[in-house]
């Protein structure tokens, strides 16, 4: 039954207000206001969501490689739209990464036409549409109790009898109940049968106690953000925990007082830095109402849910809802970027999280129902930097379920598997390649790249490919790509997306190409990778080439404008030297016939800049001994280098001196047996950006 103040109470209020409070700090009281104040009102919508209780999720099984997994942003759109388009009676949706629009849509009316009001036009959803967001209030709330216990110094695993209203009586186990067990469901308050939050409730259930806490006593209630709604006014110290007054007043004091206090921390800590502003807890005529499915007049409106507040009742856009979610992640202005992930990682105003391939996602729903009527709302923190939301105004489905469910299922279902490096410079692991004289490759993974690891570190053999022995020149482009240049100088180029694994022919998709991106290199007489698509080539006079293959990410060739860079002249000499390759990044090793290594920095790597420049090169130096008995030599970049001895034992080396030339040297070790059955080895080399380091 809904309680509100006599007239003797009313005058009684008023002159204790203007006479004063003790325990209310600056909060001006509106004494009209009060006195309409309903402390247990009747609320439309019977049912609140109860998080993830009901909702099946799927998680797929892990993938035991260290493979990423990445969303396919187009399939997911495109899954997304036929699935709510067909199966809610209207909504709104957007998919940010980083702050900015990915995609997003609207189907259907916020309010349809003439609902309530003969003749009032259909107010059509779009991204600004508002609606209320029901339990998505949580984590409005999640964020203003996180924020006002830092600003405090105050930890969420501080128990929270000190700061509820000392009038209030506490029952059994009040005491071991902390901010988090409240924000994370475990507090042991409540019953499945109520989920209300207004105040007299919230303190029948402290003074019947806590049935014990953790998360074996998780149980969904309203009530537990109920608290916490009146904890950031105790905590803030905008009302004190002794505040009591004559006349039966406490409970209608402290309801507005706390409901007033937490509104004014949410806008002033939450909603504006995050650019939000003008929303609130009751109901305007352009607000979304709730519908069945299929969709028919009348809507309903969830109404005022200021006593309800914490819990539920913040009136909110998808547009409104990203921007709290995206200043809080990256922001820095509702709290630090740790601090939010930390949030998220303890579960405070969030469901379980939901694992997938692609990372953890953490989740908020919000479900508010009439009957058959429904508004719901989703808020997901996806991997990736990214955030979606969506609000409907109706079940999904002629079921009404929550369209949590099917939204997750379609995210994993979007995922796709990305075979890429680490990015960086840190060779881990190294992607060696061989060719045998019948023309097959082989593929195999160094784990024990860093190290020198030996052949428990690696994988494979594994038949990636075949006729790659017509080839007089295959190299490495940088990243997956590799070019080989066949006997008609043409160049070719080609992506091995399977190379993580050792994916080959027999896998869809696990290559790409080959594309013909160039043409006249068979008058090379030694061409090496320099990584991140620049190619080098020793001409037979001596002479030391220089290309970049802008478009080496995609196989873009020259039919493609800006594709190409060169050729440049950038050395002379090259021609006597018995080996050279590059470790990327400029660094070029030449093994001289007296087995002297020689280190090279091109400086001018970028723009093709040569000896006419100054500044475009360093070196050489000499950095190495004994190297002229080794058959083959490579490296899979920053300073790694295995070298093929006569005997078909492979040796690793670390040059930690290779950026600047110092003689600072890790191994040799010998790390495998039998390389000399290869006419040709390679390694993949770095590319930035991109999949590979």
């Amino acid at each position: 039954m809904a309680q509100t103040l006599d007239h003797a109470q009313v005058t009684q209020l008023r002159t204790l207000v203007s006479s004063g409070i003790d325990g209310l700090g600056e909060l001006t009281l509106d004494v009209d206001r009060i006195s309409r104040h309903e402390l247990s009102p009747h609320v439309v919508g019977e049912v609140a969501d109860r998080g993830l209780t009901g909702v099946t999720l799927e998680a797929p099984v892990r993938v035991p490689l260290p493979t990423t997994y990445l969303l396919d942003v187009q399939a997911f759109e495109a899954a997304l739209r036929t699935e709510l388009s067909a199966s809610v009676a209207g909504c709104s949706y957007e998919l940010r990464r980083g702050g900015q629009t990915v995609f997003s849509g609207s189907f259907q009316d916020a309010r349809m036409a003439g609902d309530s009001t003969a003749g009032v036009p259909a107010v059509p959803w779009s991204t600004r549409s508002r609606m209320h967001v029901a339990s998505c209030s949580k984590l409005v709330t999640a964020i203003a109790m996180t924020r006002v216990l830092a600003e405090h110094g105050i930890s969420p695993d501080t128990p929270v009898a000190g700061f509820l209203p000392a009038y209030w009586s506490r029952g059994p186990n009040l005491g071991q109940v902390t901010f988090a067990h409240l924000m994370r469901h475990t507090s042991g308050l409540g019953t499945t049968a109520v989920s209300a939050s207004d105040l007299p409730l919230m303190k029948q259930r402290v003074a019947d106690g806590s049935v014990g806490v953790g998360d074996a006593f998780y149980l969904y209630q309203n009530l537990n953000f109920g608290l916490c709604r009146i904890l950031v006014a105790t905590v803030n110290g905008d009302v004190d925990p002794s505040l009591s007054v004559p006349f039966g007043l406490n409970d209608v004091l402290w309801d507005s007082a706390t409901i007033d206090a937490y509104v004014r921390y949410v806008e002033t800590k939450v909603l504006a830095p995050a650019g939000v502003s003008g929303v609130g807890m009751t109901y305007a005529d352009d607000h979304a109402l709730g519908y069945p499915f299929p969709r028919m007049v009348p809507g309903f409106a969830s109404g005022d849910l200021r006593a309800w507040s914490g819990g539920v009742g913040w009136v909110l856009s998808v547009d409104e809802l990203l921007r709290i979610m995206g200043t809080l992640r990256r922001g820095g202005t509702i709290m630090a970027p740790d601090a939010a992930q930390a949030m998220l990682d303890r579960r405070f105003g969030v469901d379980a999280p939901i694992p997938t391939r692609g990372g953890t996602v953490h989740e908020k729903t919000g479900w508010w129902v009439d009957g058959a009527r429904t508004q719901q709302s989703m808020a997901l923190f996806l991997p990736e930097d990214m955030e979606l939301v969506v609000l409907a105004n109706s079940g999904q489905g002629a079921a009404g379920v929550n369209v949590v469910g099917r939204v997750s299922a379609l995210y994993q279902e979007c995922l796709r598997e990305q075979m890429h490096f680490p990015t960086g410079l840190t060779v881990v692991p190294a992607f060696v390649y061989g060719i045998e004289p019948d023309g097959d490759l082989l593929w195999y993974r160094h784990d024990g790249a860093q190290t020198g690891g030996g052949v428990a570190t690696w994988r494979g053999p594994a038949t990636v490919g075949v006729g790659w022995g017509q080839a007089p020149h295959v190299f490495p482009g940088g990243g997956d790509v590799v070019y080989a240049i066949d006997p008609e100088g043409r160049l070719w180029w080609y992506e091995h997306k399977g190379f993580n694994t050792g994916a080959g022919l027999a896998s869809p998709d696990s290559w790409a190409g080959p594309r013909e991106v160039g043409h006249g290199w068979g008058d090379v007489a030694r061409v090496f990778s320099g990584g991140d698509g620049v190619i080098y080539a020793i001409m037979p006079d001596g002479t030391l080439r220089w290309y970049r293959h802008h478009g080496v990410a995609t196989g873009d060739g020259l039919e493609t404008p800006g594709a190409w860079s060169g050729p440049r002249d950038v050395g002379v000499g090259w021609d006597s030297a018995l080996h050279v390759f590059s470790t990327g990044g400029g660094v070029i090793y030449a093994v001289m016939p007296d087995g002297t290594l020689r280190w090279y920095r091109h400086d001018g790597v970028g723009d093709g800049r040569g000896l006419e420049s100054p500044g475009a090169w360093s070196g050489p130096v000499d950095v190495g001994w004994g190297w002229a008995d080794v058959t083959r030599v490579f490296s899979s970049g920053a300073g790694v280098i295995y070298a093929v001895m006569p005997d078909g034992t492979l040796r690793w080396f670390r040059h930690d001196g290779y950026a600047t030339g110092a003689v600072q040297w890790q191994g040799p070790v010998e790390v495998g047996t039998g390389w000399d059955a290869f006419t040709t080895v390679f390694a993949l080399l770095p590319r930035e950006p991109s999949v590979v380091r």
